[in-house]
């Protein structure tokens, strides 16, 4: 059905009966779910979702499918408990706005997935209705009418079972109200699920079942009350007040009590009536570091209207360690920080802080388990007990009976797509095929005689077979950049093995120990000059949300901070206690770089030979901030991880933009909310401009832009035009279509929403030492009012010049056609080189370091 026919939904409006007519899109749903369970011990291998032609997984699936039927025979309202796979939860409405709803998680092994959804649903004319049913992925999907099974999906997949499944169904309905019932299910490595369903041929009222209220209460009053509470950040360092906003709630006789809870325990309260301001909870100190959840409870005379619930982060800054001089100093602080924890990576820190006594035999079973299992990310975690064995070797200091679990382990694993076996390990990206090769190299140079038993080859035979694999990996990096480029997610990923090359492959391989150092600098190097006092916040081939959104989270963070003495020690252990255990030693011109705070650079860049082409991005970087914006990059394309634009402020104050496809979060939905887009736009930079065209693709709602008000210093709204300032950095958002503060999930009170299906975002920076005050800036942007003429929108910046730029056709910059393609591999104050040379020179000052890929 054509898009053109959804009528717009809000979720204030979730509670109110609907009419759907033929193409339109049924609902509002009150939901229980996901469910989640691991069924990896009985289930191995590529499951009949995701390999059709097998029935792997079935006879499983059918047992949990006898549960799931008697759940879809009952007659569900809000707030009516659900038990299966083990959990229960109760079915909730569902507010969330996008078209396609979706849900989902990331699982290393084999899992098990369920959703329940329901409504009520009236028929013009009872009798047989035609539907369509859209999902992103193969699911099994039993849909019941007044408790039967209706109809069920089985054998219904298109020739791509990773690809968006679309089939028509018919039910039969009766007079009057219907209960509609959808059971989705999933078994597989990937468990998620989504729903789309529209009706063919008939119109029909769609009423969500709701929880009774006392007669004087209404629920549209409910609604908006609690679409009046938000939390103004969603991180909270020690002295932070944690605290819960009211805006403009309704006139509505209710108490308001907000508590943070942790592990279902509430650690504070506070119960008022409902009325503007904000409810204190103690400080981030108060509660202690960790995630918790905030939930919002309305009442009335000891009876619940309604609840909400907020993640939040409470969290202490790894205070800063600056200076070339202080690299060991860090590095140990690194160590002792990472050994407290209890994965392998901390079994790795004690290690090397001379602790071998401490290492945890169940920490190096349970990873063993994940290794011989061959679960996803084996190939991660096998390069910590590879650095343990070298590390250890001619030591002997680790426990005789933990290396001996460790070598059976490494001699049994799958070690290439070419070995026999099943198994449920992703491959073909750029981090695993390193990853890969260079776990084959090192186990075959440790047990060089050894019969690996899945292979049936020696050490000797494996590492001849790696070795070129990592040459040539290590070439393209040199010669064309990352894939993955800039990826705050994926750089300590792969930064683990190449250093695991550097520092235990023999003296004899010179050139494959210099081309890994090599490799290092190169990627250390984009740290130093793209990074922003500790934060990555650069363009990403490839991320996550909750590295974007909380930057002390950010995976590069740790390996920053051993690097440079900015960022986090609350990122991704993998790269940072591998690096803090490594001989490498950066050279001093990049922590020069990285600690320069006076330069205002402008970098060119072009990175990678991915099947959608090379990226080709800006960063421009100043005191006060740095922005970064990918050009002219597939635009429209579905991207699952790309991250296009983003400024990063001060105190690690982010804002960036995205196209969702999904209201969810998390691993199993690519793209989600943040991370990656549903539909990229046409981005353009040049300096401190930046304009974006978006236009939503199939399944958008919005664009949309996130801006936590909380964080700046200030922040003032002139029309279509929002302005902010952090310290002496100055921003403004301009919205061709005007934009809304989001009021509907995590994100309410800190995203700026355009429902548009096309629009024009223009977003320029400025400085203190540029304008001289924040009131200049604004004063000045806030009377331009960039126009669209023939699909072109043509801003008249005052500090680059005129951007003219459609979704078609040249982008242009003062009339002149703007150069989006073919940069150098990187062409900026801090260093230089031809794309495809394999040569690079980096340089601050007088200092420099040369790099020679192409040596013999």
């Amino acid at each position: 059905m054509p898009k053109s026919n959804w009528t717009v939904f809000r979720g204030s409006d979730a509670a109110e009966p609907r009419r759907v007519g033929p193409g339109d899109i049924v609902r509002p749903w009150i939901a229980a779910g996901p469910f989640f369970k691991d069924v990896s011990t009985e289930v191995f291998g590529a499951s009949m979702f995701e390999r059709p032609t097998s029935n792997n997984g079935e006879v499983i699936l059918r047992k949990y499918l006898q549960e799931a039927c008697e759940i879809l025979s009952r007659t569900p309202v809000e707030g009516a408990q659900v038990a299966f796979l083990g959990q229960t939860l109760p079915y909730e409405l569902i507010r969330r706005e996008e078209p396609m709803l979706a849900w989902g998680r990331y699982n290393r092994m084999n899992s098990l997935v369920g959703a329940f959804l329901s409504t009520r649903i009236t028929p013009d004319r009872p009798g047989r209705t035609r539907l369509r049913f859209r999902q992103h992925l193969y699911n099994l999907n039993l849909i019941a009418v007044n408790g039967q099974v209706q109809f069920e999906s089985w054998g219904r997949v298109n020739a791509d079972p990773r690809g968006e499944q679309a089939f028509e169904f018919d039910l039969t309905l009766k007079e009057g109200e219907n209960v509609l019932t959808v059971g989705a299910f999933r078994l597989a490595r990937m468990t998620s699920g989504s729903i789309l369903l529209e009706p063919v041929d008939a119109a029909l009222t769609v009423r969500p079942p709701l929880r009774d209220l006392p007669a004087s209460v209404d629920r549209r009053a409910v609604e908006k009350a609690l679409a009046s509470v938000f939390l103004p950040r969603e991180t909270f360092y020690p002295q932070d007040p944690l605290r819960v906003a009211c805006d403009d709630p309704p006139s509505l006789d209710a108490d308001l009590r907000c508590e943070v809870l942790r592990n279902g325990k509430a650690l504070r309260s506070q119960t008022r009536p409902l009325k503007p301001g904000e409810v204190a909870l103690g400080t981030g100190a108060d509660i202690g570091d960790g995630g918790c959840e905030i939930r919002v409870t309305l009442s009335s005379s000891g009876q619940t209207l309604g609840e909400r619930s907020f993640e939040a982060l409470i969290l202490t800054p790894t205070p800063p360690m600056r200076g070339a001089d202080r690299y060991d100093e860090r590095r140990r602080y690194a160590l002792e920080h990472h050994a407290s924890g209890n994965d392998i990576w901390a079994q790795v820190a004690r290690c090397a802080l001379g602790n071998p006594e401490r290492i945890d035999r169940d920490a190096v079973w349970e990873t063993c388990y994940q290794i011989r299992e061959r679960h996803d990310c084996a190939d991660f975690v096998i390069q910590a007990l590879l650095r343990l064995m070298y590390m250890d070797r001619g030591k002997d200091r680790i426990d005789p009976h933990v290396r001996a679990l460790i070598k059976d382990t490494c001699l049994g694993f799958k070690y290439w797509v070419d070995e026999p076996g099943e198994d449920v390990m992703v491959t073909g990206t750029e981090n695993h095929r390193m990853l890969f090769h260079v776990a084959e190299f090192l186990a075959g140079t440790l047990w060089p005689t050894e019969v690996f038993p899945n292979s049936g080859m020696n050490g000797l035979q494996h590492a001849a077979k790696s070795r070129q694999y990592m040459m040539e990996w290590l070439n393209q990096r040199g010669r064309f950049g990352f894939d993955e480029w800039h990826s705050n997610s994926y750089y300590p990923i792969t930064v683990a093995p190449i250093l695991n090359v550097l520092d235990f492959v023999h003296a004899s391989e010179n050139r494959l120990r210099l081309q890994a150092r090599q490799v290092l600098t190169m990627a250390f190097f984009n740290l130093a000059a793209d990074g922003f006092r500790g934060v990555f916040g650069a363009t990403h081939g490839r991320t996550y949300v909750r590295y974007l959104k909380n930057p002390d989270h950010d995976g590069t963070a740790g390996m920053m901070w051993v690097l440079f003495g900015e960022g986090s020690l609350h990122s991704n252990a993998m790269g940072t206690v591998s690096l803090a255990t490594s001989a490498y030693r950066p050279p001093e011109v990049l922590s020069d770089i990285a600690a320069d705070r006076t330069t205002v650079s402008l970098s060119r860049q072009r990175q990678g030979l991915a099947p959608g082409g090379s990226a080709n991005f800006i960063v421009y970087r100043t005191p006060d901030y740095a922005m970064s914006a990918l050009q002219d990059y597939t635009p429209g394309a579905l991207a699952a991880q790309v991250h296009p634009f983003q400024i990063t402020f001060e105190d690690k104050v982010v804002l960036f933009f995205s196209c969702p496809k999904t209201a969810g979060e998390g691993g199993g939905l690519r793209p989600d909310y943040w991370s990656g887009n549903g539909a990229l736009p046409r981005a353009f930079g040049e300096r401190n401009v930046a304009l974006l065209l978006f236009r939503h693709g199939d399944l958008g709602w919005m664009s949309h832009a996130f801006f936590e008000r909380d964080r700046f210093d200030e922040v003032v709204e002139r029309g279509p035009w929002v302005f902010a300032r952090k310290k002496d950095a100055y921003v403004g958002l301009w919205s061709e279509h005007g934009y809304e503060t989001g009021r509907t999930g995590q994100y309410a009170g800190r995203e700026l929403i355009c429902r548009a299906d096309e629009n024009a975002w223009v977003v320029e920076a400025g400085r203190r030492a540029d304008w001289k005050t924040f009131e200049a800036f604004v004063s000045k942007l806030s009377t331009l009012q960039p126009k669209r003429e023939d699909g072109q929108i043509s801003y008249p910046s005052p500090s680059v010049g005129t951007l003219r730029m459609g979704w078609e056709g040249p982008i242009t910059l003062n009339g002149q056609r703007a150069q989006t393609s073919k940069y150098p591999l990187l062409d900026s104050p801090f260093g230089r080189s031809e794309f495809g040379s394999g040569e690079m020179v980096i340089c601050h000052g007088d200092e420099e370091e040369e790099l020679f890929f192409n040596q013999s």
